[in-house]
């Protein structure tokens, strides 16, 4: 019995104890940052600009706390750290490049590395570029999307290593990673020799194979058309792998296949076996391809599949919309960015308008998106 009430009494302090630490937490910044209480209370106003005087306490409080506070604190003050102006985050950097050295602690590390990347720092490419081979694998994955951020014309390199060194008969997240980098990396053409030679290989994992294929359009490397040609019009492929070919088609404005992508649109249509979802999702894929080399019929097709009960189905149409860059699709989009029932449909519309204005978005493309990835 008193065995029980002492456990009890532990769990409660326990409780207590993590409870006090995130009050800390939020009463160091409301106090650092001087944010105003009732901005807490109403999201429509807006915070205030900190003053002078307020960021320099800030700034010495936040750097306490990088050097004494806990994991959870200093997580927390990265993240403060991000919300500074730019040119206030100078007296960060040094503590951030040793801790980037010195932190042994994986969550930690992967914080470090994560704010690195965020802050553009670009001093940390060097540990961030070793941390690419940290055994931990969510510590490498970070190291690879902030490499993204802060890395050179070199950069590409560890990260075709690391590739090189996974098994690509398996599905990972650090696989798929290391491939998105190579695809949106400067440099990362230079993996081509590596992923044609692996794409072709039907014993590596479909998921694997499809990222490949996104990579070639998203590198615009034409040496891929035939393979892709290869895989996007065999039937015994996954419907992932095929509709990812037939999207690089079109990104590396592969005219030649033209002829055998309206041959598919045609068999879909006259065929009403085939005309089910993973069907739907391989017509808009070829749709949007066409769209890509020009063929302006493709359009009024789009336009109704971005109607579709399917939310994934719609969240497609919003891609290839903004690709037709048709000055009727900012309506279409306005409209799906407000009322669309899919909160991912409503983002993706959100930053397929901010595309139109020429600013940058977190648009998450087709490799985020694992809804229609499963076959």
């Amino acid at each position: 019995m008193q065995a029980s009430t002492r456990g009890s009494q532990t769990s409660k302090r326990a409780i207590l104890n993590s409870h006090f630490s995130q009050l800390t937490i939020a009463i160091l910044f409301l106090f650092a940052g001087g944010l105003c209480l009732s901005s807490l209370h109403a999201k429509e106003k807006k915070a205030k600009p900190l003053t002078e005087e307020a960021i320099q306490r800030k700034t010495d409080v936040l750097l306490k706390v990088l050097k004494y506070g806990t994991s959870l604190e200093r997580k927390a003050a990265l993240f403060e750290i991000e919300k500074l102006p730019e040119d206030k985050r100078d007296p960060f950097k040094p503590i951030l490049l040793e801790s980037l050295k010195k932190e042994k602690d994986p969550s930690m590390k992967l914080s470090f590395i994560r704010s690195a990347g965020e802050l553009e720092l670009k001093e940390a490419k060097e540990n961030i570029e070793k941390a690419v081979e940290d055994e931990n694998e969510d510590v490498a994955r970070a190291a690879v999307t902030a490499l993204k951020k802060v890395g050179d014309a070199n950069s590409w390199k560890p990260v075709l290593e690391k590739l090189k060194s996974q098994d690509l008969t398996k599905n990972s997240n650090l696989t798929v990673s290391l491939i998105n980098s190579l695809a949106e990396i400067e440099g990362g053409e230079n993996a081509h020799d590596f992923l044609e030679a692996k794409i072709k290989e039907k014993f590596n994992s479909p998921e694997i194979r499809s990222y490949s294929a996104l990579y070639f359009g998203k590198k615009k490397i034409t040496s891929a058309e035939v393979i892709l040609q290869e895989i996007a019009f065999n039937e015994t492929e996954t419907i992932t792998l095929r509709t990812y070919s037939i999207n690089s088609l079109g990104k590396i404005k592969s005219s030649s296949s033209i002829p055998k992508l309206k041959e598919l649109i045609e068999e879909i249509r006259k065929d009403p076996s085939k005309d089910n979802k993973k069907n739907q999702l391989l017509k808009i894929y070829t749709l949007g391809a066409l769209i890509e080399l020009g063929d302006e019929t493709a359009f009024d097709e789009i336009v109704e599949f971005s109607k579709d009960d399917d939310s994934v189905v719609r969240l497609r149409s919003i891609q290839f919309l903004l690709e037709s860059k048709r000055p009727e699709v900012r309506e279409i989009l306005e409209y799906k960015s407000k009322r669309d029932p899919s909160p991912k449909v409503q983002k993706a519309a959100s930053d397929a308008l901010k595309k139109l204005d020429g600013e940058d978005s977190d648009s998450n493309s087709e490799e985020n998106d694992s809804s229609d990835s499963k076959n």
